[in-house]
């Protein structure tokens, strides 16, 4: 949906381009302006059409990708629902979420499951360095009738090694299993943290940015009219459009950031529905 907006918001730009180079290449037959403005006009409108081409190269390729993810044929136009808001976080649900992460985590839980086994195998080892006692019974007859009885009794003495090279192997593996349930552990606290200070910022820059946009926006509207009368140059109201083009695009890309990190971080807790508490982390919503 983020990549239909791009385009959409570029095609119409691509269209004012259109219209104004037409415009300024009539009035530079007729001598009103010069080339200079025309040639301006001319540069905008390549530099939107060139974007245009590499955003729908970016989108067919991820049509395809879709397609092929859900096992569709790739000609197959799938209508997707608007992306809806972002759900809120908070920071304190977080770190619930984080307290008992190991009892969701398959891989935590697969890692816990591991150094419990090696944990039996280890203390296996350690049995098997003491002597160990076997007592069986034997029974037999021969062609006269006669039978016998015996008790079998063996000792295994280990006289030499007392196995410890089996218990150093388990209790390297044990420690090895150990070693990465805590990494794992150490690593999900890390990139949690990171990804709620990049949640703060980016909600923060895109606060910032709907404050300011409405205000470049009537600036631009405001610019085009002094431009169309010659009451300022062709390049400052081309950077004056192509910032406000440009500001809309990051604001796009700030709520994909904001998807994205917010994805990870239930990723990494393994809790899509996370509770509400106090101390929310804003969320960054799509423009009304």
């Amino acid at each position: 949906m983020l990549e239909d907006q791009r385009l959409t918001l570029m095609r119409r730009m691509r269209d004012r381009f259109i219209e104004r180079y037409r415009h300024s290449s009539r009035a530079l037959a007729a001598g009103d302006i010069t080339l200079a403005v025309n040639g301006t006009d001319l540069v905008a409108l390549l530099d939107v059409l060139s974007q245009i081409h590499q955003l729908e190269q970016a989108h067919a390729q991820t049509r395809t990708d879709l397609n092929r993810l859900l096992g569709l044929a790739p000609d197959v136009a799938l209508p997707l629902a608007p992306l809806p808001e972002l759900p809120p976080l908070h920071a304190d649900a977080v770190r619930m979420a984080l307290g008992d992460v190991a009892q969701r985590r398959p891989d935590l839980q697969a890692l816990a499951a591991g150094y419990r086994s090696q944990e039996a195998a280890v203390r296996a080892a350690i049995l098997g360095q003491f002597p160990a006692l076997n007592i069986g019974f034997s029974r037999a007859s021969d062609t006269g009738g006669v039978r016998t009885t015996g008790l079998n009794v063996s000792l295994s003495l280990p006289l030499f090694s007392g196995n410890r090279g089996n218990i150093a192997i388990e209790r390297a593996t044990r420690a090895q299993l150990r070693a990465e349930y805590r990494a794992r552990l150490a690593g999900t606290e890390t990139d949690v943290s990171r990804l709620l200070q990049q949640l703060t910022l980016v909600a923060r820059m895109a606060a910032a940015l709907d404050d300011y946009l409405p205000h470049l926006d009537r600036l631009v509207t405001r610019s085009a009219n002094a431009y169309q009368q010659g009451d300022i140059d062709a390049l400052t109201f081309l950077n004056l459009e192509s910032t406000l083009l440009n500001k809309r695009l990051e604001r796009l890309s700030l709520i994909e950031a904001a998807w994205t990190n917010r994805i990870a971080l239930d990723v990494l807790l393994a809790s899509p529905d996370l509770p509400s508490h106090e101390a929310p982390v804003e969320p960054v919503n799509p423009s009304p």
